[in-house]
């Protein structure tokens, strides 16, 4: 059996309003953050600024880790890992991207509450986990779901 683990890296960036930078992928039903899947032997912070430069052309700044999450199945029946980082972009508005690649349909800063409904609710929970809109769990960020049975399993089994 081969390990069919992933990783993801997703970047948080915001305007001079605090508005938070989501992109509206062409194969996606919802918005997202800029980032993407990691190529094999790349490291986060390269990989992360490779996909801001292949989504939205331009460089950027990778900062501080915010959020871990895990997902047992994603769309492709992988395992996979999500990094949530800090982001600092070389440019600042949306006209200063180029996203014509095909990949990204639209690019707009929202308001915080605004966009966690405008993601899906595990990309939610992350952001409101990197916002400290929530809290990280035991080990600070690390997002814990109620529906996670073998979490429930280890704390009845730690009492």
């Amino acid at each position: 059996m081969t390990n069919r683990k992933k990783v993801s890296v997703g970047g948080i960036s915001f305007d001079d309003k605090g508005r938070i930078l989501l992109v509206n992928p062409s194969y996606k039903e919802r918005w997202d953050l800029p980032g993407g899947i990691l190529e094999v032997g790349e490291d986060p912070v390269t990989g992360l600024r490779r996909e801001i430069r292949e989504e939205l052309g331009i460089e950027c700044r990778v900062g501080e880790l915010r959020a871990v999450d895990y997902g047992a199945s994603d769309w492709e029946g992988a395992e996979i890992i999500m990094l949530t980082f800090f982001v600092e972009l070389a440019a600042r508005t949306p006209q200063d991207f180029d996203f014509t690649d095909g990949e990204i349909t639209e690019v707009a800063f929202h308001d915080p509450v605004e966009a966690l409904a405008l993601v899906t609710p595990r990309m939610s929970d992350r952001l409101r986990v990197a916002l400290r809109m929530a809290s990280g769990g035991e080990h600070g960020i690390l997002v814990r779901r109620p529906l996670d049975p073998l979490a429930d399993v280890w704390e009845s089994a730690h009492r």
